[in-house]
């Protein structure tokens, strides 16, 4: 009995076993485990103001955009999801392209002042003005417009999930008085510096997540890519108006 006590007790020294180190050793491990709490591993060095600049920076350097999209939009009340994907096309200054293919084919286009919601399956165009709008809305995020450090309060989010490094995790909070969204949380590429997800939350709490794939950067797009005529047929349909808060 007495031999099966001293093996339980040598067994319950912890994971480290420092009941078996000497003072020495205890003293170097405690440093160490301090370090690593203090530094985990793989942490970004660059702050968050470090970060927006880099990424605005990166954004300002170029003519076009595109890429593969997966867009899921949760309501906060029912939890209920709708995922869509298809293909995102943008073009400075101000034009954008959002083909939806799945769960149906919906077409929405900014030729630079005028925003297009097309849908195919009810033949039915939106034309809504949307000049001067883009750099306050999170899209203006993506086109490198305004300032995110001026437009946004800036904080960098630092979990057990980014200590890899692989991403940098932003939460944007306008500053102004938009009244379309209160905030987004921005996931960086670590090295490109290029925005692979943007989870924007709305003034009810609900969300709608967009992950990118596939980005590729001035690949010369065409402007007649962001041109829109109402197919033969197509009843226009004024825009719905915004609702209040």
């Amino acid at each position: 009995m007495r031999g099966a006590r001293k093996a339980v007790q040598g067994a319950g020294c912890g994971v480290w076993g420092t009941s078996r180190l000497g003072p020495r050793t205890s003293h170097y491990l405690a440093i160490l485990l301090l370090a690593v709490i203090a530094f985990p591993l793989g942490a970004s060095a660059l702050t968050a103001e470090e970060v927006a600049d880099k990424v605005q920076a990166t954004y300002k350097g170029f003519s076009d955009l595109q890429a593969g999209f997966v867009q899921r939009a949760t309501n906060r009340l029912s939890g209920m999801s709708q995922e869509a994907s298809g293909r995102l096309f943008l073009k400075w200054p101000g034009k954008m392209r959002w083909e939806y293919d799945s769960p149906e084919p919906r077409l929405f286009l900014v030729d630079g002042k005028t925003l297009w919601s097309h849908s195919p399956l009810e033949r039915q165009a939106v034309a809504q003005d949307v000049s001067g709008s883009l750099s306050t809305g999170p899209i203006g995020i993506l086109f490198g417009v305004g300032s995110l450090r001026r437009d946004f309060r800036v904080r960098k989010i630092l979990h057990a999930g980014t200590r890899e490094g692989r991403e940098h995790l932003l939460d944007l909070a306008p500053k102004g008085q938009d009244l379309s969204f209160k905030r987004v949380i921005l996931a960086i590429d670590q090295e490109s510096f290029l925005i692979k997800r943007l989870t924007v939350f709305d003034l009810y709490g609900n969300t709608t997540v967009v992950d990118l794939s596939e980005l590729k950067v001035n690949g010369g797009l065409e402007d007649t890519l962001f041109k829109f005529s109402p197919p033969p047929g197509t009843d226009l349909v004024a825009p719905p108006r915004r609702p209040v808060p």
